[in-house]
């Protein structure tokens, strides 16, 4: 299973995620980022960079 890393960013600041999860696929990533989004989001306004292993963006969910 591949590993993804969800990497916060208010526009200001990243937090980057070093450890990352491991997750069934893509769309499971997908879920999982707009989960972060969605609990932050009730106090602050971030966006969500997901990666692969090797750093390769996937996609950002606001």
């Amino acid at each position: 299973m591949p590993r993804f890393y969800f990497h916060i960013s208010d526009n200001a600041e990243t937090l980057r995620d070093e450890k990352g999860i491991i997750l069934d696929d893509t769309a499971a990533a997908v879920a999982y980022a707009r989960r972060i989004v969605r609990e932050i989001a009730l106090t602050e306004k971030v966006s969500v960079l997901v990666t692969d292993a090797d750093g390769r963006r996937l996609m950002q969910v606001r």
